[in-house]
Parts: structure tokens; C-alpha cells; sequence
């Protein structure tokens, strides 16, 4: 699944979200919650009017934030990354009955797309005006997440069909063989597949920076950026605040 979001960087997108005159900078924890309020925010991709991701708040403190990373995209992308790596691997047999369950559910609906949603915490860096992302105890591939095969593109849920949440264990079970497997290590380095591992785990390190600009006593959210602890972010992806029952479209993969 993709993990944890991966904000690309992009600048000439950032440009645009300010108008002249206007200053945008890190916003703080209270200018953040104020901008965003009881909405959610559109990372927005380069496909005009789509999300990347949708980001949805559940807390922000002076010093911790809480929230959902939601996304969907073609199922096809899974089984055209994971089938070659799976092809000569007899241990992939003991995960038959869980790829014909999934299969099953997914023809029932004819569903062509996976919702993923991602739960993730971070500590506020006062420093640099960035929430880095917090390790967990116990990480484990999909322990944070919950799935679902969509009916639609966007944000909507109607007509999902949900993953139960022991197919989601399975699942993380299943890849966690397979980043461990001899396919994988004979076609990632070493260093590649550790990097994969913690993405997927969701204990990855890295930091988001929220831009906005302050004015005549209102905050908006114009971008966000992406950096690693102890580096200042620069604006990234345009980011804009929704309702959270606004029907918003993902793009196209």
C-alpha cells in the first residue's frame, strides 16, 4: 500500500498558492487548527481538482497531532508490483485461501479500487514549525490502517465493501514475508528493502511542514511540505481545507 502518504515536493505548485504581498509560512499548532477547524484538508496531485491524499485532523495539540491519511487507488497496482516477486515462491501457497477470499469479494463487487485509511501521530518541532512523525512501540505492516474495496474514485463510502479487520492482519502478515522473502532480495538492495519495510510499518521518520498565511484575524492553509527531522521544509504540494462531508475526488492512477 502506499505508505504514509510520500508528499512529493512541488514547488511550482506551492507558487501559486500565494497572491502578491501575501507571506506564507509555517503555521503553528493553534493557527493550524484554526485554519482547518472540523474540516479536512486536499493535498492536491498534479491532476487539477483531485487529491493526492486527504488528510483528515482527529487532534492537534500545542505539542501532538492525531489524525487519518485517506486514499484510493486501482487494485491492479498491487498485483502487477506483487506478482512477479510472488511467481516462484512456494511459501505463497499458505496464502492461497486469503487471495481467493479477497478475490471473491472483490468480483462480488466488481470493484476495480482499494481504500486505504492510515491513523498517524506526530510531535510538533517548534524549531522548525514541522510535525515529525512519532515511532511506534510495536510496528507492524497495516497496523494502523484500515481497508476497503471502493466503489467510486473519491471520498465517498457508499457502496464500499470493507476488509475485515483480521483480512488487514493477513495481509500485513503476507508482506512482511514477502519483504523478508529471497524474490525480494534478489531484486531490492538491501538498504531499499528496509526502507520499504518502515514506509509500510509506518515508523519511517520524517516531518510535514503546514503553510499558510495570517491575515485581518483569519488563517488559511494554502500547502504542505515534507522533511526529514532537524531540516526546514520548503513549500510543497498545494493544500486546501474542506468540509469533512465534502465528497472530494482522488486522481487517477
Amino acid at each position: 500500500m502506499k505508505a504514509l502518504v510520500g508528499l512529493a515536493a512541488l514547488l511550482a505548485a506551492a507558487c501559486a498558492t500565494a497572491t502578491p504581498g501575501e507571506q506564507v509560512r509555517p503555521l503553528t499548532p493553534a493557527e493550524l487548527r484554526a485554519a482547518v477547524g472540523d474540516g479536512v484538508i486536499c493535498l492536491q496531485a498534479r491532476e487539477e481538482g483531485a487529491c493526492s491524499v486527504v488528510i483528515a485532523p482527529i487532534e492537534i495539540t500545542e505539542t501532538s497531532i492525531r489524525l487519518e491519511a485517506r486514499d484510493v487507488f486501482p487494485f491492479e497496482s498491487y498485483i502487477q508490483t506483487v506478482t512477479p516477486l510472488i511467481a516462484d515462491e512456494d511459501w505463497v501457497a499458505a496464502y492461497h485461501p486469503l487471495f481467493a477470499e479477497l478475490s471473491g469479494q472483490r468480483a462480488a463487487g466488481n470493484y476495480d479500487l482499494i481504500r486505504t485509511v492510515e491513523y498517524r501521530e506526530g510531535v510538533y518541532d517548534s524549531a522548525s514549525g514541522s510535525w515529525c512523525t512519532a515511532p511506534r512501540a510495536e510496528p507492524r505492516v497495516f497496523a494502523n490502517a484500515q481497508m476497503a474495496f471502493a466503489a467510486e474514485p473519491s471520498t465517498s463510502t457508499a457502496g464500499d465493501a470493507p476488509l475485515a479487520r483480521e483480512t488487514v492482519r493477513r495481509l500485513g502478515d503476507f508482506v512482511e514475508d514477502l519483504l523478508s522473502s529471497d524474490a525480494v532480495g534478489a531484486r531490492l538492495s538491501a538498504a531499499e528493502v528496509e526502507g520499504f519495510r518502515e514506509e509500510l510499518r509506518g515508523v519511517q521518520v520524517s516531518c510535514t511542514t503546514y503553510f499558510g498565511v495570517v491575515r485581518d484575524g483569519r488563517v488559511e492553509l494554502r500547502a504542505s511540505g515534507q522533511s526529514w527531522p532537524g531540516e526546514a521544509a520548503e513549500v510543497g504540494r498545494a493544500a486546501q481545507v474542506h468540509p469533512a462531508n465534502a465528497e472530494l475526488r482522488f486522481a487517477s492512477r
